[in-house]
């Protein structure tokens, strides 16, 4: 039998991801829509936008290449095989999405001249609005949020019909050792 918990580096790491993600799809679907494209302020909570989808990505590449070097803890188990194999593919998929949104738009930034648009200070870009990336950003949000849900499933899934409380050391820290 083996125990672990998840460190204090790991567990802020997964909880700042979490909160900022949170942050930029309401700004993303539900901040940014309401702005007119003349009215100055959007391109500031623009720029918000795309420097916290930064900070996102950053610290996702992390827990990423702490995947690949083994040094993140493996998803809980249920002993279900089906449930562990998707355990296993929402974890890969919900890091992957994070960096497909950066990815989207930042090519949406580019190909919109907005990074030219917020260093100039003349308004948004009139072509950002028709651009067919903008479409493909909000169609890769729409599936993260769908993996999110499936992801947040699966922890209550393990808390309330396995009873189980080993997702527990990625909310606080206790003193009491899980088994893994």
């Amino acid at each position: 039998m083996k125990f672990s918990r998840v460190s204090p580096f790991l567990r802020v790491l997964h909880w700042s991801v979490v909160v900022l993600t949170v942050a930029l799809l309401i700004t993303g679907i539900f901040v940014l829509a309401r702005f007119p494209d003349t009215d100055p302020s959007k391109l500031t909570t623009i720029l918000r936008h795309m420097v916290l989808g930064f900070l996102v990505c950053v610290a996702v590449l992390i827990r990423m290449s702490l995947r690949f070097a083994g040094k993140y803890p493996p998803p809980v188990l249920s002993g279900i095989t089906w449930v562990d194999l998707l355990a296993k593919m929402v974890h890969w998929i919900l890091d992957f999405m994070a960096v497909l949104m950066a990815v989207t738009g930042v090519a949406l930034a580019l190909q919109s001249h907005l990074f030219e648009a917020i260093q100039d200070g003349n308004g948004m870009p009139a072509n950002m609005a028709r651009n067919p990336l903008l479409l493909i950003h909000a169609f890769v949000a729409g599936l993260f949020i769908s993996m999110i849900f499936l992801h947040v499933a699966g922890a209550l899934f393990h808390r309330f019909i396995l009873r189980e409380r080993k997702q527990d050391n990625t909310l606080v820290d206790s003193n009491d050792l899980t088994t893994v």
